[in-house]
């Protein structure tokens, strides 16, 4: 990304970070939607149950989609052979449409693929957010036009998680990410890792090794259901701003 892109992704996620209900945040996406080269967006939550699958979408918040396509997507069940929404929840990178589609086996599939074609749904990225201790889940779908860019797709990537815990917020503004009780040791390393330490510099400043640091890293994400390690940040911070603290042991 140039500096301009990077102080402009720095204006969004301060916005981001403001969002409290579904206004505010219909209103930032279609804003986005106008400032980027998006086609399409939309927003859905569902949930997702102990085989780690999506066994429901029981709200979508729709910026821009044709409504033909979630008339399509309904009516023919599509959700069962959409192929992104399947891989979502069993690895929550970004995924890639193109990539997706290029690797379809099943005739289901292909079906899907070239429905989502015959609407212009070819170019695109979706994000998932999953917390397994909630059986719950967001989705953000965003297609682009006319070609995904390393830049646009970097600063979608840089968004989508914290676009994604704003649109959990905004549907349930009074019900804060619950967060296993972490160890004392986990939450210091929680607050170095706030501050933008390494896992080496963690170890250094607290006189551990750093494999031990990996160690407390990895149960931080497991416990506060978060996807990486900056999601487990950006989830210890919202609690903090919204009066629940991450609970110690």
């Amino acid at each position: 990304m140039s500096s301009q892109q990077m102080q402009k992704v720095l204006s969004w996620l301060l916005e981001i970070s403001q969002i409290q209900d579904q206004a505010h945040l219909i209103r930032f996406c279609q804003n986005l939607h106008d400032d980027l080269p998006i086609r399409s967006m939309a927003i859905a939550f569902g949930k997702i149950n102990q085989r780690q699958e999506v066994s429901e979408i029981d709200q979508l918040i729709n910026i821009s989609y044709a409504q033909q396509w979630f008339n399509c997507y309904q009516e023919n069940g599509l959700a069962k052979s959409d192929p992104v929404l399947n891989t979502l929840p069993k690895s929550p990178q970004a995924k890639v449409w193109s990539d997706i589609y290029a690797q379809v086996s099943t005739p289901e599939q292909k079906t899907f693929v070239t429905a989502a074609r015959d609407f212009g749904l070819e170019q695109g990225m979706s994000f998932g957010h999953f917390a397994p201790r909630e059986g719950q889940a967001s989705f953000l779908s965003i297609a682009t036009t006319p070609k995904l860019t390393p830049d646009i797709a970097a600063i979608l990537m840089s968004l989508a998680p914290h676009l994604n815990l704003a649109a959990l917020r905004s549907r349930e503004p009074n019900d804060p990410v619950q967060a296993g009780a972490l160890s004392s040791r986990e939450s210091d390393i929680l607050q170095w890792m706030k501050f933008g330490k390494t896992n080496w510099e963690i170890a250094m400043i607290l006189g551990i090794s750093e494999r031990t640091v990996k160690f407390h890293v990895s149960n931080v994400i497991k416990k506060l259901s978060a996807n990486n390690r900056a999601h487990a940040i950006a989830l210890s911070m919202r609690q903090v701003r919204s009066g629940h603290g991450v609970a110690s042991a």
